[in-house]
């Protein structure tokens, strides 16, 4: 393991934390806000990400959310035993529980350390959580040129629907989201909008099916339309059928 992220906004934890991390050969960057974290994510690939898991902004929910789709390894620290709730949220990140002292958490890095695969350096953030080939003339056609992020206007194009009914489903206003797009605060939102997009590509084969299919009543989804399931802010159900498809299984 080469490198870390820690998001944590106490400078005398971010202080106790870098300190383990680096005595143990561990390049290290912190950020206060989970809105930075994001974009470096986006950028490299960290081996691990150390983060409060109350971190005192939305947006730490929103890093949170993205890093489920993604590969790294994420160890969440709190101060008291994880809640039920906060296991299924956060379900297959592990946990940290207080007290935050550098003997336990060396052991535990320690103990990561052991147990992580070795990761080829220069990676490439994978954005859709699939393990099957997509197509790579989709996912550019999904992504701003100039971030590489996600962005909502092309994703509105390609599924032939209105930006406000978008902005809508991602719970902020048209404004907003048309003079920011692809900003890091709604790629967590707009990941599973794009796999269920991807995966239909490489099933269907073009833009017209995908619209089609995505505007046609379907029974597993109560004999709703994936389309109008996403615009209502479920697009992870939508995902998890077309997942389940590609694996093999009834959708």
């Amino acid at each position: 393991m080469d490198t870390a992220i820690v998001v944590e906004s106490e400078k005398s934890r971010q202080k106790l934390i870098t300190g383990v991390l680096e005595e143990q050969g561990i390049q290290t960057q912190v950020y206060d806000e989970a809105e930075e974290a994001v974009r470096r994510v986006e950028e490299n690939i960290p081996d691990l990400i150390l983060m409060d898991v109350m971190m005192p902004s939305l947006s730490g929910f929103g890093l949170l959310e993205k890093l489920k789709t993604l590969d790294i390894k994420v160890l969440l620290l709190t101060d008291a035993e994880p809640t039920s709730r906060q296991l299924s949220t956060y379900g297959g990140m592990d946990f940290f529980v207080a007290p935050l002292n550098r003997k336990r958490l060396a052991a535990r890095i320690t103990e990561i350390k052991a147990n992580l695969p070795k990761r080829p350096r220069g990676t490439s953030v994978p954005m859709l959580n699939s393990s099957h080939a997509l197509t790579s003339h989709m996912l550019a056609d999904l992504h701003d040129p100039s971030s590489g992020r996600l962005d909502a206007g092309r994703i509105a194009d390609y599924l032939d629907v209105p930006l406000s009914a978008l902005s809508k489903c991602l719970e902020r206003s048209v404004a907003g989201v048309h003079k920011s797009p692809s900003a890091p605060t709604i790629q967590h939102l707009l990941i599973p909008i794009a796999s269920s997009i991807a995966i239909l590509a490489r099933l269907l084969g073009s833009k017209e099916k995908v619209r089609i299919w995505m505007n046609s009543p379907h029974p597993d989804l109560e004999g709703r339309t994936p389309l109008s399931v996403i615009l209502d802010g479920k697009a992870t159900v939508v995902t998890e059928m077309l997942e389940a498809a590609l694996a093999g299984q009834p959708a």
